[in-house]
């Protein structure tokens, strides 16, 4: 990866990540009610399901989903239904103490960041439709893909 397209991508990549989103509340939130050593679960898991999408994006799922639109499909509606169930949650669950000090099991957190950045639009759209671009297909894959891995795990 050249350093100006390296550089391009950090930028954006920043500017996406400055952007509050459901990712960015969620850790927002579990700093704010359980204090920083916590709402690294959760920020972990974000960053492990963004190496996920990474890895989608490098070998070449656009292709996969322009081929098998059904499977694809699929894939989004589930999202869409896990976005819906932490709305439902959300709106009819119990009410929640803000102030509340005793945090889950970290693995709980870690899975709430994890299934949210994997079932998020923004992500899809970003890891699906704009990282693709910055992989230069003539030069070797591996190192790119480790280089962006790495920007992103920094950055986000």
């Amino acid at each position: 990866m050249d350093f100006w397209v390296w550089a391009n991508f950090t930028l954006l990549f920043l500017a996406g990540g400055l952007t509050p989103g459901p990712a960015v509340i969620l850790v927002t939130t579990a700093s704010i009610r359980y204090g920083f050593w916590a709402s690294m679960a959760p920020a972990a898991g974000i960053c492990a399901a963004n190496l996920v999408w990474i890895s989608l994006a490098a070998s070449g799922v656009a292709v996969v989903a322009k081929t098998f639109p059904e499977a694809f499909l699929a894939f989004k509606i589930a999202g869409i239904g896990f976005i819906v169930w932490l709305a439902w949650r959300t709106a009819f669950g119990a009410p929640v103490d803000l102030l509340r000090r005793d945090p889950p099991p970290r693995r709980k957190l870690f899975a709430h960041g994890v299934g949210l950045q994997l079932a998020n639009p923004n992500a899809l759209v970003y890891f699906g439709g704009l990282l693709p671009t910055y992989f230069n297909p003539d030069h070797d894959m591996i190192p790119q893909v480790l280089i962006s891995m790495a920007t992103v795990t920094v950055c986000e």
